[in-house]
């Protein structure tokens, strides 16, 4: 007997955690104005326009240096936000070798006499996340208010100073990271050094690539970037600060605060049901049991229905279908059933995958076939009269799953 069985296999999508790399002191003060992301550093890591008149265009150069000793690609660099910001290509990419350099350029052209703000958001290969550069820029006379990046007070003299003291990141994904880049100034002729830095809220923290940590010191008449990252976990709306303790007097304590919110955001947004970790276009499968004999009667096997997808999949039906035909020298027919042995209800719900954990819900079917009659030799085949286990459900790309069986009876007719 000729069977075909139908095989897709399953790919599976992990996450790399960013790498964390030790950077020497000389590494570290390399670029101090620079935003630091995996190998990538992003020169400067804040833009400033200033004020720029109406319809006028100003354009800014940002300097990608790979100071890694690989290969880094740029997948995307686009910007998100106010209009005004443009790039040179509306979508770039491209890649940089060990020490190589890349110009982008920004340019900036406003249209009313306000405050504008946008995010470079630059994606490599070898991070999970997108990193953001801040861009910000004032039409004509406009003046800075908080939002676009003006402190919320006057930095007190002596101490270290924030171009921004406050931020909303806005909608993020979950699990996924929004980065902030803020400029920290020491204006002083003394040295200031970080000597604690706390989050109130565990979905803010100081980035790893931050050039201002706990236990450093910000020399006099420096400015340096510290990078604070937002990642939520749930779906709710997040307040924190992020704050700085220092050895200076003029400000022994700095207060970022920060908001954001997480939100869920599908990627194939559609249920995807798997049948035994497999899906086919058609969607038919074999499922063969083997032979039956007096001795082996009858045979089990269990199928898996499981949801692939990132919505809910809604189970509406499952029929099982068996041979109708009169058995004869070849055919089984009615002399042999297959049935579903363990109890399941319809229409059920299996909820979509969880990334998280890599965990999908799952229904587990026990299929059985039973030979009542005593030939000595029949098929149960896909080709004649096919047996089958037809599901219906919500998933667009497979509504109605068909699932074949086959049985090979020996052994019956022995001796009659």
């Amino acid at each position: 007997m000729f069977r075909v069985l139908f095989v897709l296999p399953l790919f599976a999508c992990t996450v790399q955690p960013i790498n964390q790399t030790e950077k020497t002191p000389e590494e570290e003060n390399k670029y101090p104005d620079g935003f630091q992301f995996g190998d990538l550093v992003i020169d400067p890591g804040l833009v400033d326009f200033g004020n720029v008149e109406l319809d006028a265009t100003k354009t800014e150069d940002l300097i990608f240096i790979n100071t890694g000793s690989s290969t880094v690609s740029v997948v995307s660099a686009s910007i998100d936000g106010d209009s005004a910001f443009t790039l040179e290509s509306s979508f770039l990419n491209f890649d940089l070798e060990p020490e190589a350099e890349e110009i982008v350029s920004v340019r900036f052209t406003p249209i009313q006499e306000t405050s504008y703000e946008a995010s470079l958001s630059v994606l490599i290969s070898t991070e999970s996340s997108a990193g953001e550069v801040s861009l910000t820029g004032l039409g004509g006379d406009a003046q800075g208010s908080e939002p676009s990046g003006e402190p919320s007070e006057e930095p007190q003299e002596g101490g270290l100073e924030l171009d921004k003291t406050n931020h909303n990141f806005g909608e993020i994904s979950l699990d996924s990271t929004a980065t902030l880049v803020i400029n920290v100034n020491n204006p002083t002729e003394e040295n200031i050094s970080i000597t604690g830095v706390s989050s109130t809220d565990a979905a803010f923290e100081l980035s790893p690539y931050s050039n201002v940590q706990d236990g450093e010191s910000i020399s006099a008449g420096i400015t340096r970037t510290m990078t604070i990252n937002f990642t939520p976990t749930e779906e709710i709306i997040y307040e924190g600060s992020i704050v700085l303790e220092t050895d200076s007097p003029d400000s022994p304590e700095i207060t970022v605060d920060l908001s954001g919110e997480g939100v869920y955001q599908c990627t194939i947004c559609t249920a995807r049901l798997l049948v035994n970790g497999q899906t086919t276009n058609p969607a038919v499968i074999n499922q063969a049991f083997g032979s039956v004999s007096p001795l082996s009667n009858p045979l089990s096997t269990a199928i898996t229905i499981t949801n692939g997808g990132d919505e809910p999949l809604e189970i509406t039906g499952l029929n099982m279908i068996n041979d109708s035909g009169a058995p004869d020298a070849t055919n089984c027919g009615t002399d042999g059933n297959f049935t579903i042995t363990n109890t399941v209800n319809t229409p059920m719900t299996l909820e979509p995958y969880n990334t998280s954990n890599n965990t999908a819900a799952e229904e587990v079917l026990n299929i059985q076939y039973y030979y009542e009659g005593s030939s000595n030799f029949c098929l149960e085949n896909q080709f004649f009269n096919p047996s089958k286990l037809v599901i219906e459900s919500n998933d667009p790309n497979n509504p109605t799953f068909e699932i074949f069986f086959e049985a090979n009876v020996l052994g019956f007719g022995l001796g009659g």
